[in-house]
């Protein structure tokens, strides 16, 4: 009787733990999202107050912050419309806690009576697959717990990202089951069963007792492995055995498509589509760590926001990255300016550039009419050694329509107003334009005349 009051007390206690471990994500990614919206809008406010962004003209990069975390004319979030979403979350949300919640309760009751058996016991009966459950789904809801965290810190979360999670509890724990129950883990663990009862078991022909002269003219007794030694070497492989079983169980969760990649990496012809050699030359990786300013830490905190390599943080966009990242606004767009001198001309050129102190594109599109200067910067971007360049006069002024030196073939500034053609530096470019101006001691302060390429861009965008 009381054995029966205190089983049933246990699967309530398991039932209430596993309702508050399921359904405390969902809460918490609930509240969290509305205290990011509030902190991150009065920030963008804050913003456009200072540096008046929006003041003269409208700043697309600016605009569609206000239009991504729903900031009004008046400066006010408008939460009526996010509540109404709020209806489309609950199918999803549901699911996902239905699921979670049943996956905990399997796994609180599991983990309560295995945590004092030993290894030898774990392998019978059904508590070693209830053991590649619990571990299938821990690894599994720890990566929708990262996914679904890192949506509320990029605030894109919708009611398919749950969905998402949804599915990716069950195809581990689908793959899982259809591995173990294939009988390709219970194959190991009768092999390593069969070597306990193989090193237990007496030779052929052996007697209890060995002839005293074979005795006798052993040399090294000590050495020798006795059938007790083997017994427990078989022993202690068939435990690692099973823990290892268990290990692959998280592992799958939390990977579970990575088998699938090494099967492709061990058969080629298994991929549905070729990578030849020549398309490899085309892959290069440009990690954060190319960048000056940004430390291993800062570069983990920049990849939650999905900014895993150069040409990422080249085309972000500032403000985002400011209201969105603790990081200082000018910090950010020293970061993305030099980004930017990377994707534009290669590692190899950026090193030689930055012996030359040109760091950012903008110092690469403000040189001036030296002649040395563009004489060195033609021999770097373009690979001619030999050249020399026409001297530029002072009264031409550079990236101006009217100089005659800019328009009649200089490499030099066709290779700038190249690279000068990609939106995202023309975006760069308007907002530190707006900056400079406001920081200057008055609005006719001089400014950095743009290049032909930003120019004509901002030239467009005002005529429009």
């Amino acid at each position: 009787m009381f054995h029966s009051i205190y089983t049933h007390h246990e699967q309530v206690i398991f039932f209430l733990f596993s309702v508050v471990l399921g359904g405390a994500l969902p809460v918490g990614i609930y509240i969290g999202r509305k205290n990011i919206r509030a902190i991150r809008s009065a920030l963008l406010l804050e913003l456009d107050d200072v540096f008046g962004l929006s003041a003269k003209k409208s700043i697309p990069s600016m605009e569609v912050m206000k239009y991504k975390y729903n900031v009004n004319e008046e400066g006010n979030g408008n939460t009526a419309d996010e509540d109404g979403v709020l209806v489309y979350y609950i199918v999803p949300v549901v699911l996902y806690t239905c699921l979670a919640t049943g996956c905990f309760y399997i796994s609180l009751h599991t983990i309560y009576h295995v945590y004092k058996m030993s290894v030898e016991d774990l392998k019978e009966g059904e508590y070693l697959s209830r053991m590649v459950f619990t571990f299938t789904f821990l690894g599994a809801y720890l990566w929708t717990m990262q996914y679904l965290l890192r949506r509320v810190a990029n605030f894109d979360l919708s009611p398919v990202s749950y969905f998402r999670a949804f599915f990716r509890i069950l195809l581990p724990l689908v793959i899982v089951g259809a591995i173990y129950y294939s009988g390709v883990m219970n194959a190991e663990i009768k092999a390593a069963e069969n070597s306990v009862q193989t090193a237990a078991a007496p030779a052929p022909g052996a007697t209890g007792t060995a002839p005293a002269a074979v005795t006798a003219d052993r040399t090294a007794p000590e050495t020798a492995q006795t059938p007790s030694d083997n017994k427990q070497a078989a022993v202690n492989k068939a435990g690692s055995t099973t823990l290892m079983i268990v290990a692959i169980a998280l592992l799958v969760g939390l990977f579970p498509l990575a088998f699938i990649d090494v099967l492709i990496a061990r058969f080629p012809y298994l991929a549905l589509r070729r990578v030849y050699k020549e398309d490899k030359r085309l892959m290069k990786d440009y990690p954060l760590d190319m960048i000056i300013g940004i430390d291993p830490y800062m570069k983990f905190r920049l990849e939650e926001f999905e900014i895993g390599d150069v040409q990422n943080l080249a085309t972000a966009n500032p403000i985002q990255l400011f209201v969105e990242t603790p990081y200082g606004l000018y910090e950010i767009m020293d970061w993305i300016a030099q980004a930017q001198l990377i994707i534009a001309v290669g590692s190899k050129k950026t090193l030689q550039l930055r012996e030359l102190n040109i760091r950012t594109v903008f110092d690469l599109l403000l040189i001036g009419p030296n002649h040395d200067l563009r004489t060195r910067l033609y021999r770097i971007l373009l690979g001619d050694p030999a050249v020399e360049l026409m001297a530029i006069p002072d009264s031409c002024p550079l990236s101006k329509q009217s100089c005659p030196i800019s328009n009649s073939g200089d490499a030099l500034d066709n290779m700038i107003n190249l690279i000068c053609s990609d939106l995202y530096i023309a975006r760069l470019w308007q907002i530190w334009r707006v900056i400079y101006q406001k920081i200057s001691e008055s609005e006719s302060a001089s400014l950095p005349s743009p290049p032909n390429a930003i120019l004509t861009k901002i030239q467009a965008g005002k005529s429009s």
